[in-house]
């Protein structure tokens, strides 16, 4: 269950990222992005309140948060590759992308200690 919530994610992420570089395409204005938007809320609320019945390990976690920052920096990559450019400030001369990126990073290293620590 906790694996289709992420999926519906992460496929809603990467259809706005595709809208925010590409706002002219033909598939923008077919799929309401206030609709993918009210879809990322769901998804969040309803990981939120049924985390308690959901007891992911550790080091899952810390897995699916790799994965997903090497996933989205690829997606950024690739769309600037084939001639987006963004919209909405999501870019990598934005100063604040780069301060979130560090701390995610922190993040994530303090997370793996931790996961390191119960492995040991």
């Amino acid at each position: 269950m906790n694996e289709i919530l992420r999926f519906i994610a992460l496929i809603s992420i990467t259809i706005l990222l595709i809208f925010y570089y590409f706002p002219n395409i033909p598939l923008a204005s077919s799929i309401p992005k206030g609709t993918l938007i009210l879809l990322i809320i769901v998804l969040c609320i309803f990981s939120i309140l049924f985390r308690r019945y959901i007891h992911p390990s550790s080091l899952e976690i810390f897995k699916w948060k790799v994965l997903s920052t090497i996933y989205l920096l690829f997606l950024m990559v690739l769309l600037t590759i084939l001639g987006g450019k963004s919209t909405v400030g999501i870019a990598f001369n934005n100063v604040f992308l780069w301060i979130a990126l560090l701390l995610i990073n922190y993040e994530m290293f303090s997370q793996w200690k931790k996961v390191k620590k119960f492995d040991a």
